[in-house]
């Protein structure tokens, strides 16, 4: 009998701490749902805009080509070029959208929470041609651009714009703007700002794109 009673006594503690656990997991899973909640909320959150003026160049030189008795020739005719300058002026916005934000994306280790956000996104919300400010130089020989070639090279300078957004920062200005918009909410329900983690994917390769513009919600479409 003085045996049985501390194994019962031991049986009680452990059903109580199982159930305390099953209490403390299931307080967790709803916290987590709750946050999961109140992030989709904020829908697309945007976090930085940049203005960016370019000006795009094009020189387009005429060759003379061709072969005599089998000789090929390349001969650029000095009289037969001609050049223009278009400036332009690009606002790029960056955003983080919570559409696919799940409980995948939260991790919960005590007091401590990790959360990792959805890639940023880049969408051009405005651009503008000063056509009061292109200068073309046409020699005697050649005609002025077509207003078909100057609008290929406006969306080439636009391209080339895009190409450089890794080095301009952007994306880097999203992350953490994203991140410093959700720390407070997490502060309001309660987690200590030294125990919030926030990251992005490491993988996130953005000289690619398709991986991080938006080509559906720009004004210019590539």
């Amino acid at each position: 009998m003085k045996r049985i009673l501390p194994l019962l006594a031991m049986l009680i503690l452990m059903a109580c701490s199982g159930h305390k656990k099953g209490e403390a997991d299931s307080q967790a899973k709803k916290d987590s749902i709750n946050l999961v909640l109140r992030i989709s909320r904020q829908n697309r959150l945007y976090t930085a805009e940049y203005q960016v003026h370019k000006i795009v160049t094009h020189d387009d030189l005429l060759h003379l080509k061709g072969s005599i008795l089998g000789f090929e020739y390349d001969q650029k005719i000095s009289l037969g070029d001609r050049k223009v300058a278009i400036p332009i002026d690009v606002t790029l916005k960056s955003y983080v959208d919570f559409a696919n934000f799940t409980e995948r994306n939260v991790e919960r280790s005590g007091d401590f929470i990790h959360i990792t956000l959805p890639d940023p996104r880049i969408v051009i919300t405005a651009s503008k041609v000063d056509h009061e400010g292109i200068r073309q130089y046409t020699s005697l020989f050649r005609s002025n651009y077509s207003d078909s070639e100057l609008t290929d090279f406006t969306r080439q300078g636009v391209e080339s714009i895009l190409e450089q957004i890794p080095q301009m920062g952007i994306l880097t200005t999203a992350r953490e703007s994203a991140a410093q918009t959700l720390i407070p909410l997490l502060t309001e329900m309660g987690y200590d700002e030294d125990h919030i983690v926030i990251t992005f994917r490491e993988d996130l390769d953005a000289s690619k794109r398709h991986e991080i513009y938006d080509n559906e919600g720009s004004v210019i479409k590539l």
